[in-house]
């Protein structure tokens, strides 16, 4: 299928920092529909983005070239492994957004979690965290 631009860009820009940082896996995630997010922050409508579903919100992950050939024979396991990040981020994007409205508090009727504010590295993550166990991802970096 055709990519739009915004596919395209984000597909450069992480692609550079996989490449830069020699990763299997890079991805970036944020809201699928960015002009709703601001037309609801505009007009103070905070309940509406909290009570908005996982599917508001998506996550781009996108292989190596090293590990697109490392599962070239295996395309189906490649797909669900980048699925399952993209699904999980999405997750955690949902879960993580009204942490960073904490000045309203009061306005949050539903459980989140608070967002990380600063970058973090994981090292041995794939003896414990069940997703990278399955895809044997030993270190990991987050920068919010």
């Amino acid at each position: 299928p055709d990519m739009t631009t915004i596919q395209t860009l984000l597909e450069k820009v992480v692609g550079y920092a996989i490449r830069a940082t020699h990763s299997d896996v890079g991805m970036t995630r944020g809201f699928r529909y960015p002009w709703m997010y601001y037309d609801a922050l505009k007009h103070h409508q905070l309940e509406t983005i909290f009570e908005w579903k996982q599917q508001m919100y998506f996550c781009c992950a996108i292989p190596s070239e090293a590990m697109k050939q490392a599962f070239r024979n295996q395309s189906q396991k490649l797909v669900g492994i980048l699925t399952a990040i993209s699904k999980r981020m999405e997750y955690n994007s949902w879960h993580y957004t009204p942490g960073n409205f904490l000045y309203e508090r009061h306005r949050i009727q539903r459980h989140y979690y608070f967002p990380p504010v600063m970058s973090d590295i994981t090292e041995w993550s794939n003896q414990h965290h069940k997703g990278h166990v399955f895809a044997n991802v030993k270190h990991a970096i987050r920068c919010p």
